[in-house]
């Protein structure tokens, strides 16, 4: 997806009011790809982190050749929407 569609998609997602899924309120993730190859990204890993903040969402990295960041990516997420039974 490019960066334009995500502000887009972003802004769409943001003015449904109280978007409630299940009874959880959503939570968005956004992916940063090529981990792997950050010499070829076209948005660094802050610019990721910064965007992510920005829209109230998660930023995870993964790789979708190496595979690297994605069991990361699940166990973390699992993590944030799971309540904590403390």
């Amino acid at each position: 997806m490019k960066y334009d569609d995500l502000q887009n998609l972003t802004l769409s997602i943001h003015n449904v009011p109280n978007l409630i899924i299940k009874s959880y309120l959503a939570v968005m993730c956004v992916l940063g790809n090529k981990c792997d190859l950050k010499d070829q990204r076209q948005v660094s890993s802050d610019e990721g982190v910064q965007y992510a903040a920005s829209i109230g969402a998660l930023f995870f990295e993964t790789s979708a050749l190496t595979n690297e960041g994605k069991r990361n990516t699940i166990i973390m997420y699992l993590r944030w929407i799971t309540p904590s039974s403390a």
